[in-house]
């Protein structure tokens, strides 16, 4: 075949028909051609085969496979080849790489004539001295006014390209001007993409949840820019949207970029301008009406979805397991594999208090080996059961074996600790001797010093003992206890599984001679792997799924939903498509389209240690300490696709791109050593720029600062201590912006824990106001007496700023009782910096008698209502925010059981 002709120039983006002719672009003969980024080489006379063209022979193809279309012209037609057309494309830069070669041939009935390149990248208008995407006289006067100057490569002055700018280049632009003959403005236009129902509208009333926007821009000429605004004032250049054939998309992180925030509910006028390479300017202006209606909360107790219409307050409530996939999640997220540990028993590892005799050098020493079985069907059990198994040597179980009675064992405990601990742990299972037998399934071979069992949900510790106990610490001898006192239920074996993963059993064996409190012998419980003695079970106690965090994206087309962990279930983050809603039948239909598998099930969570009471002014409740991980703090980053959550049960911060359905690069999770330790969200500033996490744990009294970097990722800046002179604000659960700059924060603690650190005071609940540009935080509103003093009276757990006003949810959980009651305190904001009390909600008068803490709080998309959801008390309350009365309760009479997490459409945590 010939070598191939090429052509060296390119037809630009937006003309009429892109084609070169003989008499403007045709080079024949030419061997060599030097390409510039986004330009095209052609190719072409004769009907040919792609892979018989040698690379060496300077053959051009296309750059950027992502961004090109291009034509064949075929006698006076013009087809159009896709990428898809398995024509690979080779760009400048691979030229003379031998893996680049080309695969596939073109048509043989394609005279290939020429092929046409067309670009996202727009290239540089030649002349366009001001660099405004039009040549006028504004670009001459420009180049006549720097004439006689140099500049660098690539200046737009330089119109030659000779590295100085002269009349030469004046006189270029000048005939370009002349010569133009287009006066005619672009043909722009432009709707919704997909007009919404979800309010009970049609898809044609311009009343939609998502505002993504699709248009198309023609022109005679070049289209050099389209800009967008919405308040038709500061307009945004979003010429990269626009593709080869015209046709552009504007999606709502784009939007929101434009806006400068999130997208209100409420009219928009969506302000287009589309300008040619003459100047020549064309305005379109789309009229709509954002609005969001859902508001989505976890009816957890029910494993179910409570959806709800915030403006005729209908509600549905969805089964998890009548979500489409659902059943494939379950199937993803379980298992029941057994697991497998060993303790190895030796003297060395007892605790020795001063002044106690050593057993090192006994001659005791054993092991135990023990399973977990998750289901408990492979010991015949309902629930998690272990089976264990302890060999002991040098020691007299029976205490008939040897003619002394020191061996003698007098007692077996399995107990709470980590490796090494000086302090004595609780006991977690009595096995043998005193001060009781726990397991009912505990054989003793006396003559073997051998002890088998199943430690199952219906065997409870014997704590008979727990009033001559201090801190786990036995007292006096446990001789002294009187036998055949009956065992007192306390925990059960699913209560001890996670400290049993965790590494933080260990058993205990005493004798007469070494008894309390070491004993003889001591050895951790460490996991090891398995022999394959027993199979995963689908029989026996298999566990669900339970959803406990909602996240609505902010075109309602998606729902994110957090699953939290247990001994068979991973924790994880699902997300869903919502295929349609019908209110009027009670009915919703959801499809997953995503799940996140954030910790592998039977993970157990990791805190801080050594957290015990040191004051009355602050019990330790044990519920910020959960078994299994949890994934809290959903929110979203306005102006992109991210949306983050937190796994606050440890370190973890995880960021997905909704728009691709997968984790960020990089932040799969994100995990900063000192800093991210039980984070309880990034919530974002409006603009996006900024966020701040709290930390929601005892003791921990530092909000966490992040910059938000061009990609949508974040990079940790620095810590804001929640310090006044009374102390330090501990224990926070949100935290809720003002503007840009400032936000608030409340903190739940009120008083010093072991964990506090020397020299530091602990301040009660209270709100700060906290200065992300200065890095600094005060505490304006002071912790209550009563409920009718204008401080913050129980814990704040949620706060949220509507218009003018702050709402906090104020629950009973951190001081010496649990959910006794629970309140809604209002505040104006209009002086930020000083607060002006408007209203406490209590039990009894503005909510129901039997209100029990008030945990979430979740503002409608246009902010005429705040929904406060109580876990405990079962109600979901809807608060008017013009008048700050209740205007609807829904409650356990409304099928709600354990309502949690609950998240509204267009807010952004």
């Amino acid at each position: 075949m010939e070598d191939p002709t090429i052509f060296q120039e390119s037809a630009p983006f937006g003309s009429n028909d892109g084609l070169f002719r003989e008499e403007n672009g045709l080079l024949p003969g030419v061997e060599n051609l030097n390409l510039e980024p986004d330009r095209l080489g052609l190719i072409g006379a004769q009907t040919f085969d792609l892979e018989s063209i040698s690379l060496d022979q300077k053959a051009v193809w296309l750059q950027d496979p992502e961004l090109i279309s291009y034509s064949v012209l075929n006698s006076d037609t013009i087809e159009t080849i896709a990428n898809t057309d398995g024509i690979d494309i080779i760009t400048g830069h691979h030229q003379n790489d031998p893996q680049a070669r080309p695969k596939g041939s073109l048509p043989a009935h394609w005279n290939a004539r020429l092929v046409e390149y067309r670009s996202n990248y727009k290239d540089p208008l030649t002349g366009d001295a001001d660099s405004d995407g039009d040549l006028d006289t504004d670009d001459l006067a420009l180049i006549v006014r720097a004439s006689g100057t140099k500049v660098e490569s690539g200046d737009p002055l330089d119109v030659n390209g000779d590295g100085r700018v002269t009349t030469r280049d004046a006189r270029k632009v000048l005939r370009t001007l002349f010569r133009n003959d287009d006066y005619e403005a672009p043909l722009l236009s432009a709707d919704l993409s997909n007009d919404t129902t979800n309010d009970g509208g049609t898809n044609s009333d311009r009343i939609t949840a998502d505002p993504s926007i699709s248009g198309v821009v023609t022109d005679a000429s070049q289209v050099t820019r389209l800009y967008g605004s919405l308040d038709d004032e500061n307009f945004t250049d979003i010429t990269h949207t626009v593709n080869p054939d015209g046709s552009f998309s504007l999606n709502r992180p784009l939007l929101e970029q434009i806006n400068g925030s999130a997208l209100g509910d409420g009219e928009q006028t969506l302000h287009l301008q589309a300008k040619d390479q003459w100047g020549n300017l064309a305005h379109f202006d789309l009229d709509f009406t954002m609005n969001r209606v859902l508001y989505t909360v976890s009816n957890e107790d029910s494993r179910e979805l409570a959806l709800v219409n915030t403006e005729t307050d209908q509600m549905i409530l969805l089964p998890l397991d009548d979500i489409e996939g659902w059943e494939e999640v379950e199937t993803q997220l379980r298992s029941t594999e057994p697991r497998y540990f060993e303790a190895e028993l030796t003297p060395e590892q007892v605790y020795i208090p001063e002044g106690e005799p050593s057993p090192i050098g006994s001659g005791a020493s054993g092991i135990m080996k023990l399973v977990l079985d998750p289901t408990g069907a492979n010991f015949g059990k309902e629930g998690p059961a272990i089976k264990y198994t302890i060999e002991l040597e040098g020691v007299d179980l029976g205490g008939t074996s040897t003619e002394t009675t020191a061996d003698d064992v007098t007692a077996i405990h399995l107990h709470s600790g980590s490796q090494g601990a000086e302090r004595i742990g609780p006991h977690t299972l009595n096995i043998f001797g005193l001060p009781g037998e726990d397991d009912d399934d505990a054989v003793f071979d006396f003559e073997n010093n051998t002890i088998t069992g199943i430690w199952d949900n219906l065997d409870s510790i014997n704590s008979a003992n727990n009033s001559n106990t201090s801190n786990g610490v036995p007292d006096h001898h446990l001789s002294d206890v009187l036998s055949g006192i009956e065992p007192l239920t306390t925990k059960t074996v699913s209560e001890y599984a996670d400290e049993l993963l965790a590494g933080n059993l260990y058993l205990q064996v005493h004798t007469n001679e070494f008894d309390i409190p070491g004993g003889v012998l001591r050895g951790q419980v460490e996991e090891v792997p398995g022999d394959g003695t027993y199979e995963a079970s689908t029989e026996g106690f298999i566990e669900s799924t339970f959803v406990e965090h909602i996240l609505i994206t902010p075109d309602e087309q998606k729902i994110y939903m957090t699953v939290n962990g247990s001994l068979q279930i991973a924790n994880a983050i699902v997300g869903a498509e919502i295929r349609s809603l019908d209110w009027e039948a009670g009915t919703a239909d959801l499809s997953v389209v995503s799940t996140f598998k954030t910790a592998e099930a039977g993970e157990p969570t990791v805190y801080p240690i050594g957290l015990s009471q040191v004051d009355d002014s602050q019990p330790i409740q044990s519920w910020p300490a959960q078994a299994w991980n949890q994934v809290h703090g959903p929110s979203i980053q306005p102006g992109s696709p991210i949306i983050q959550f937190s796994q606050w049960t440890s370190d973890r911060l995880f960021f997905i791109n909704d728009e691709t359905n997968e984790l960020v690069e990089g932040f799969d999770p994100l995990v900063i050593e000192g800093v991210t330790e039980q984070t309880h969200g990034v919530f974002y500033n409006p603009s996006g720029t900024i966020a701040l996490s709290p930390s929601y744990y005892w003791d921990l009294y530092d909000i966490d600062l992040y910059k938000v970097n061009p990609d949508n990722t974040v990079s940790y800046e620095d810590n804001i201590t929640l310090s006044s002179p009374e102390g330090n604000g501990a224990f926070t659960h949100y935290v809720s912006w003002i503007d840009d700059r400032y936000a608030y924060t409340a903190n739940m603690q009120y008083g010093p824990t072991s964990l506090t650190p020397e020299g530091v005071d602990i301040v009660g609940p209270g709100i700060w106001l906290i200065d992300a540009v200065e890095g600094t935080a005060e505490r304006i509103i002071g912790t209550a007496a009563t409920a009718d003093d204008t401080g913050i009276f129980r814990n704040p757990s949620d706060l949220i700023v509507v218009g003018d006003k702050l709402y906090v949810a104020e629950e009973d959980s951190l001081d010496g009782t649990f959910g006794e009651d629970g309140y809604i305190a209002v505040y104006d904001i209009s002086d930020k910096d000083n607060p002006e009390f408007i209203k406490r909600l209590k039990p009894g008068e503005d909510l129901p008698a039997d209100f029990q803490i008030a945990h979430g709080l979740s503002p409608s998309a246009d902010g005429s209502a705040v929904y406060v959801a109580s876990y405990r008390s079962n109600y979901l309350i809807k608060i008017d925010t013009e008048t700050d009365t209740v205007a609807k309760v829904y409650s356990s009479e409304d099928g709600l059981q354990g309502v949690h997490g609950g998240f509204a459409a267009g807010a952004s945590r």
